[in-house]
Formats: structure tokens, C-alpha cells, sequence
């Protein structure tokens, strides 16, 4: 019995070198020209890339962010290199096929690196090429409402004018 109560325990409360290594999951970026960059950072070393999605396509306006931007170097996003025979082997999701809903679920996954193929170098003419090895960026994903969609404060009536001293409605005829 107590062998059963310590094999619950530890397969319950597992010690940190039996935890699970993060979740890596691959994004290749294949809506070329929807994506845009922000213009502020150096492009090979930080970034952010971003993506207006449309109210005619989707019942809302939603945008998806990335960044692969850091504060301090401990905590720096890594990038790898991969072919892209490889690549389709880590079985890569396509951003062109997902909808609003997919792209709030995979931003709210815990302990899960993102990395994406960035659209420059997917839709250029090196995918084609033998042996070429991209690089991939981890990033952060952010998936956030746009301000179409924010709704605005009631506007409420204005308050009747009140006599400061007295306290009393003012007479407003």
C-alpha cells in the first residue's frame, strides 16, 4: 500500500528533471504580403511582424502579433536553422489556414515555444533550393482585438447644472 501512495505521489509532484522539455511548434508565415514588419528594430536580430485580419473574411477584426524581442539577455529568444524537408517533418502549421479561434487557442498553449518561418524568406525562390537551411525565430505570440471591435463607452446624458452653493437644481427657464 504504501508503495502505491509514494508511486502516486511522485507521479503526481514529478521532480524537475522529469518534467517535460517545452512543446516547440513551427509556424510558416505563407500569406506573403499580409504581413507586416514594424520598421524600428534591426531586422536580423529583433522584430515584430504583424497581421491585420479583415471583417470581410472573419466575423471580426482581430490582429496577430509577433515579436522576437527581449529585455535582458537571459531571457534572449533563440532562432535554428532547419531545411525545409525538415521543417515539413516537424509537421509546421500554415498561417494561411487558420481562423480567428485557431489562433487564440494556440496563443493561450502553455510551455510551448513558437517558432515561425519568417514570409520573406518562405516566399522567395530559396524553399526550392537543396539543402538551403532557413532560420526560424522563436517569438512571442499575441493575438488581440482591434480597435474596430472595442466598444465605446455609453455616452451618458449630461448632468443637470447644479447651483454650487446652494445645491439646487438650477432654474432653467
Amino acid at each position: 500500500m504504501y508503495r502505491l501512495v509514494i508511486f502516486f505521489f511522485f507521479s503526481v509532484f514529478p521532480f524537475n528533471e522529469h518534467l517535460p522539455a517545452k512543446k516547440e511548434v513551427y509556424l510558416i508565415l505563407d500569406d506573403c504580403i499580409n504581413w507586416k514588419r514594424s520598421g524600428f528594430l534591426d531586422k536580423k536580430n529583433m522584430f515584430f511582424l504583424y497581421k491585420d485580419f479583415d471583417k470581410k473574411l472573419f466575423e471580426e477584426v482581430f490582429e496577430v502579433n509577433f515579436s522576437h524581442v527581449w529585455l535582458a539577455d537571459d531571457k534572449r529568444l533563440s532562432s535554428i536553422k532547419l531545411k525545409y524537408s525538415d521543417l515539413l517533418e516537424g509537421l509546421p502549421i500554415f498561417s494561411s489556414g487558420l481562423s480567428k479561434k485557431n489562433w487564440e487557442n494556440l496563443s493561450k498553449l502553455k510551455d510551448t515555444s513558437f517558432f515561425i518561418l519568417i514570409p520573406e524568406d518562405y516566399c522567395s525562390e530559396k524553399r526550392f533550393l537543396n539543402g538551403y537551411e532557413f532560420t526560424l525565430y522563436e517569438v512571442n505570440l499575441d493575438v488581440t482585438a482591434s480597435t474596430d471591435d472595442v466598444i465605446e463607452p455609453l455616452n451618458l446624458l449630461p448632468l443637470p447644472e447644479v447651483d454650487s452653493v446652494r445645491r439646487k437644481k438650477k432654474n432653467t427657464n
